[in-house]
Order: structure tokens, then sequence, then C-alpha cells
């Protein structure tokens, strides 16, 4: 178990004893009864920002979730407040923007059905376009490797066509299969041809900045999300300029800069509020409340992870509210590391 929140860099070897055991007292109560931590795992030192889609879950307690149903969630999981709301289980922070197609209203066994036996010879327009639904599908359904093979045979059917607009289409497509599959090499590639064909459009740009980030490319990564901020102030689109600056924000986090990221996530909720774009709000609050506790202001950390954990259900709200225990957890071993000064 890996977590910023359990470490402890230097101890006195006197007083270790007691502090384990008033940490495992008073900070994983919640965890199912067969649950038992491993005295190793609780003194781990700093690990680097976390950058990848690991943060996106928002698990500090990997450990805690082992039998769900022993969550708060468990029992009321049916029942719908009107000012909760439902997220998966990653964040937005992580996922590349799709180009958005016309939607097939057809069963993946239609599609692939059609594209044994439906297509008229020759007519590469509408195979091109049966296999785009297709990889759609399988991309829903993460199975990559089986997507990837029709958004190549989309983007081939395209060359032949010379549709621009398609190929944006199935290169979008390429980049995002690559980044699912973590070969962020092979995402930045496709994603740069499709910027070429249309260099002002926002998605490219913004997908750029996410790739070269998960590429540890900080300075690429900034230069594309300025890029897709100013092409979104162009366009007066909100929402674009909105997650824009947030991935500014986890942008300069990843560089260690939290003063100008907490500027950006600030910038983000604010239009985010404008908008009425809950569920973003929602996962920029879990930000803030992960940042603010880097800059060590442990108060406001808890105060968003509360705030969030009134705004969400399920796995998120329970995780709020384990991290706001281990938060003032943190207070509390700071009380007993002064008492022993």
């Amino acid at each position: 178990m890996s977590s910023a929140y359990l470490r402890r860099s230097s101890t006195k070897s006197g007083n270790l004893q007691d502090i384990k055991s008033y940490y495992t007292a008073s900070t994983i109560h919640k965890a199912p009864s067969r649950f038992t931590p491993s005295k190793s795992s609780l003194y781990q030192s700093l690990p680097h920002i976390p950058i990848s889609g690991t943060e996106g879950k928002m698990l500090l307690f990997n450990e805690v979730f082992i039998n769900s149903s022993t969550l708060p969630s468990h029992r009321a999981r049916k029942l719908k407040k009107l000012n909760s709301i439902k997220t998966r289980s990653s964040d937005f922070f992580y996922q590349l923007l799709t180009v958005q197609t016309t939607q097939v209203d057809l069963t993946l066994k239609d599609l692939l059905c059609i594209a044994e036996l439906g297509i008229p010879q020759g007519d590469i327009k509408k195979e091109a376009s049966i296999a785009i639904a297709i990889g759609d599908k399988y991309l829903e359904m993460r199975k990559n490797l089986s997507a990837l093979k029709f958004f190549k045979r989309a983007l081939v059917d395209y060359k032949i066509l010379k549709d621009q607009a398609g190929r944006c289409i199935a290169l979008n497509r390429l980049g995002i299969v690559y980044h699912n599959r973590g070969d962020f090499e092979s995402a930045k590639k496709m994603l740069k041809k499709h910027k070429l064909l249309c260099p002002e459009d926002f998605v490219p740009t913004y997908n750029l900045g996410i790739v070269n980030r998960a590429l540890r490319m900080y300075n690429q990564s900034i230069k594309y999300l300025f890029r897709a901020l100013t092409i979104g102030e162009e366009k007066d689109n909100k929402e674009e300029v909105c997650i824009a600056n947030a991935q500014l924000g986890l942008t300069y986090k990843a560089l260690g800069d939290t003063d100008i990221a907490k500027q950006k996530l600030v910038q983000a909720i604010k239009i985010a509020k404008s908008i009425k774009a809950n569920s973003i709000i929602l996962e920029l609050k879990i930000a803030m409340a992960y940042l603010t506790y880097y800059q060590g202001n442990l108060h406001e950390s808890e105060k968003h992870f509360y705030n969030s954990m009134l705004l969400s259900v399920g796995k998120k709200s329970d995780v709020c509210r384990i991290n706001i225990g281990v938060l003032r957890g943190e207070e509390k071993l700071k009380e007993m590391f002064a008492c022993y000064k």
C-alpha cells in the first residue's frame, strides 16, 4: 500500500510502538475485521506526486475495499438523493476527449453481421463508418485490442477516400486506445497526426496535453494545454476553458508548482459553478483536497473532502469520508509527536 497520508520519514525509535498502536486503533477501525494492516506499510517514504490514472481512483486505503459489502454505501446503494452525483470509477483528468460522430443504434452483434455480410462490395465509406461504430462498442467494453483492429481498418479506408474528417475520427480513436493501453508514445504519435489535420481544434490539442503529462514531458503538456485554453477562449466555450484550466492545474501540481496549480483549479471551479457542471465540480473539489494536503493545509483539505463527500455517492463518498478520518488522525499524530518532544 502506498499512501502519502501514511508516510513517516523519521520517527524516534523509543516512541515507534506507541505511535503504531495509536495509528492502527484510530484510523482503520472502519475496515473489515479480517483486515490486518502491514506494519511496514504504515511508514513508507513520500512517493512522487501521483499523475497517472491511479490517483483518479481516489483510493488511499486500497485494503479497505477488500469486501465492498462492508462499506456504508452498500445498503443504501439504490437510494437516490437530489444533491448527489454518481461518477465513474476514474475522473475526467485522465480521460481523453472523443471526437463526436453519428451514433449507430445497433448492437455489437448486429454491427459485426453487417461488417461480414451487409456491406455492398466497394462501399468503402460505409465500411469505414461501420468499423468506427464497432470499434466504439469494443472501446466501451474495454476490449482495446479488438477496438484497435477496427479503428486501423477505418483509418485505411478514410485514407483511400481522402476523407480528412474521417481520418481525424480514426486517429482520435487510435490515440485513445493506445492511451488506455499505456502506450503513451504511440498515443502521442496518433494525436499529433490528428492535430496536423485540424490544428485549430480543441480536442487533439487538449489530448496531447494529457498524454505529454503522462510521459512526464511537463513543459510540452503546459504548452498544449495553454493552446487548448486559448482555443476555448476564442470560441467562448466555457466548458473547454474550464477543463483546460483544470488540466493545467494538474500538470503544475506534477511539476511541484502547487501555487500556480491551485490558481488554475480555483479558476476551473469558478467556471464550472457558472455553467453548473456539477460532476466536474466534484472532481475539482477532490483534486483541490489532495493539492491542499500536499501544501500542508490539512484543514482546507478536510473541508474539500467534506464537500465532495456530500456531493457524491458510492465508493467516492466512502473514500472522502475515510480521507477525512485520515486527516483528523494526522492532526492527532502531530499532537502526539509534540508531546514526545
